[in-house]
């Protein structure tokens, strides 16, 4: 790979609702780290190892992006595509400071006809066609032309967050995940987008190759115990102030997620998540 080529930046500033912020990025990282192992399954299957360049959708900080990018074959490329600029600049800055010369960012919303320029091999997503319901077909239309005839489309969705509950029960924990699912429908998101998914890739012209969901069963020591906990952390006030969540449904949560925390038997059960492996014809 040539040394001299680092990440190029276009130009097009639009926030991501949660909003751009280093502690954003940190729970981003934790997030990543908690679902890393599933992820790269997923590109195993999808024999991402083999194409020579994929675009990943809705990248935000780029931690999957740098990921793919030592996945790819040799002289691979990755192109990192996301519409707040903010997490451009820092995959960029990432991407630098790692010498990692195949990485492109690009500043662009997914839902623009012609949004996604040149033809590529592969394209990857995780928790980003959520956010677009309205426009998902448009969306599912611009990845298909962006990737050549046989290119693989691998995404990683929710099927379900509402499988999300604990032991021993809590009702301020139940009425947390309630909030996480309200707080996707008022900014125009779908918690179930699994759900409807597969039918919709074979509507935009794709071929279904594989379809599997994970998720599961965590205990405290279980990384994805971790990740919960950063989301109740980083929410929990936010979704008090947005009217959400009761503040004393709050304060219990604090209280219930400690004592949960110190107890060997307990556990939570994570969102589904649905991984489809698609082909365009």
């Amino acid at each position: 790979m040539a040394a001299d080529r680092g990440p190029r930046r276009e130009t097009r500033r639009e926030e991501y609702f949660i909003g751009v912020s280093a502690s954003e990025i940190d729970r981003l990282r934790t997030q990543h780290e908690a679902w890393r192992p599933e992820t790269e399954l997923l590109w195993r299957e999808a024999r991402f190892d083999s194409l020579t360049s994929i675009v990943d959708l809705g990248c935000g900080p780029g931690f999957t992006s740098i990921d793919l990018a030592r996945t790819v074959a040799d002289s691979g490329e990755v192109c990192a595509v996301d519409k707040a600029g903010g997490y451009l600049e820092y995959l960029a800055d990432e991407a630098r400071s790692q010498s990692i010369a195949n990485i492109t960012v690009l500043n662009a919303d997914a839902v623009q006809p012609g949004a996604i320029p040149g033809r590529f091999d592969g394209a990857f997503c995780r928790w980003f066609l959520a956010f677009l319901v309205e426009d998902l077909d448009v969306v599912l239309q611009n990845v298909h032309a962006c990737l050549r005839p046989g290119g693989r489309f691998a995404a990683m969705e929710y099927f379900t967050l509402q499988s999300v509950t604990c032991s021993p029960p809590s009702t301020a924990f139940d009425a947390h995940t309630r909030a996480w699912i309200d707080f996707y429908a008022r900014h125009g998101g779908d918690t179930t987008i699994g759900t409807s998914l597969p039918h919709r890739l074979v509507a935009a012209g794709f071929k279904i190759r594989s379809l599997k969901c994970v998720g599961g069963m965590a205990d405290p020591r279980h990384r994805w115990w971790e990740w919960w906990g950063r989301l109740i952390r980083d929410f929990g006030p936010k979704f008090v102030e947005s009217g959400l969540l009761a503040s004393g449904e709050w304060d219990q949560l604090q209280r219930d997620w400690a004592a949960l925390s110190k107890q060997p038997l307990a556990f939570i059960y994570t969102p589904i998540l649905l991984q489809v492996i698609a082909e365009r014809a």
